[in-house]
């Protein structure tokens, strides 16, 4: 299934809340912060939403550039609607954003997860994709919950 991959925009904000609480990361009252300086246009921040072919919103994905680097992105936040999930969505969706940072001259992306059960299936997604594990902080998120850390260039190294 082809979807329809565009930036975020205001009134998309309900539905993306949506997403985040089906998914249960985090308290979707703090999407009004995390958006409020890309909705002022103060950030090179970057929000996208798929949309299906009824222009429903059905899975989101943020990412930012790292402070003190050359073109290194964190790619912060990806969902999917449950209902929605194993449709090839969230790949369709991370090769957009490489396709587009690689447009704007970004050399890595990375991604930070949990190292806990319930996120094997993240992490083996990524790997996937091609992202390789590359380090993991101990007891990062909480006590035996450790932060895996998986990155991808973005252009062949010549």
């Amino acid at each position: 299934m082809q979807v329809r991959i565009r930036s975020l925009e205001r009134e998309d904000l309900v539905s993306v809340a949506l997403i985040v609480d089906d998914n249960q990361l985090f308290p979707s009252e703090a999407l009004v912060e995390m958006t409020a300086n890309y909705f002022e246009k103060t950030s090179n921040d970057k929000w996208f939403v798929v949309c299906n072919e009824f222009n429903e919103i059905i899975a989101v994905a943020y990412a930012i550039p790292e402070m003190m680097t050359n073109q290194t992105w964190n790619l912060l936040l990806i969902a999917v609607l449950k209902s929605w999930q194993n449709k090839s969505i969230g790949s369709q969706l991370i090769t957009f954003i490489e396709q587009y940072l690689q447009a704007n001259n970004a050399r890595l992306l990375i991604i930070e997860t949990s190292s806990m059960p319930e996120f094997e299936h993240a992490r083996s997604f990524y790997q996937k994709l091609g992202y390789q594990i590359t380090g993991q902080i101990p007891d990062f998120y909480d006590e035996q919950d450790d932060k895996i850390i998986l990155f991808k260039r973005l252009f062949n190294k010549e």
